[in-house]
């Protein structure tokens, strides 16, 4: 059994170890030093989209910048060095990206746990490629529970519509909501939607989603 003396000793060395990150961590954004690995990655990998979103400019700069895969993988060699086990796909709309599911599998041989940020408004026609994949979990964003909603918000008509086929055709292959992909909602708070956000998390649960996250613009 252990002693008192073991346990106070072992819940020290427990928040010694919780705590030195996070001071670290801290002084890295005060000093602007990088004391401390990333625990994960946020990687901006195209600037293309599909949308025109109210809340973004990126589609009016009409950049077409992509990273290539050779530039991902010597990130993603990094990020393995790292130790870093997070990897947050995102854009422009990165399943635009002509490499996103090498990506995935790459990320995935080095033990990197990958997710995406989109829109979602493709249709039936992503959905076998992505549960045949390995990305482990999809943040889609919906700005409203209505197709006028969300559809005035994201610049395009039929964008709802889309989204949610694209939805539909993932659950036919999942039984809950703890399959790979999860799925998590990613709505953000504008004064058109105000009135919808609760409605959210009912769309959320018959949909097999795992979370709604809401976000404000910045």
């Amino acid at each position: 059994m252990f002693s008192e003396r073991t346990a106070l000793t072992a819940m020290q060395t427990l928040n010694r170890r919780q705590i030195t990150p996070r001071i670290k961590l801290y002084l890295s954004k005060k000093l602007n030093l990088p004391l401390v690995k990333p625990e994960r990655v946020n990687l901006v990998i195209n600037n293309t989209c599909n949308l025109q979103c109210v809340m973004c400019d990126l589609w009016k700069v009409q950049d077409d910048q992509v990273l290539s895969l050779d530039q991902v993988r010597k990130l993603l060699d990094e990020m393995a060095a790292w130790g870093t086990k997070f990897l947050t796909l995102t854009g422009g709309e990165p399943l635009l990206h002509p490499d996103f599911f090498r990506i995935v599998e790459e990320a995935a041989d080095r033990g990197i746990t990958t997710e995406v940020n989109s829109n979602a408004a493709f249709g039936e026609a992503l959905a076998e490629r992505i549960q045949a994949s390995r990305l482990d979990r999809f943040n889609i964003s919906l700005d409203g529970t209505r197709p006028e909603t969300h559809d005035a918000i994201r610049g395009r008509p039929g964008t709802f519509d889309r989204a949610v086929r694209l939805i539909q055709a993932l659950n036919r292959r999942r039984s809950s909501s703890a399959d790979r992909p999860v799925l998590i909602i990613t709505c953000t708070i504008m004064n058109q939607n105000l009135e919808e956000l609760p409605g959210m998390i009912d769309f959320a649960r018959r949909h097999l989603f795992s979370g709604v996250s809401y976000n404000t613009v910045t």
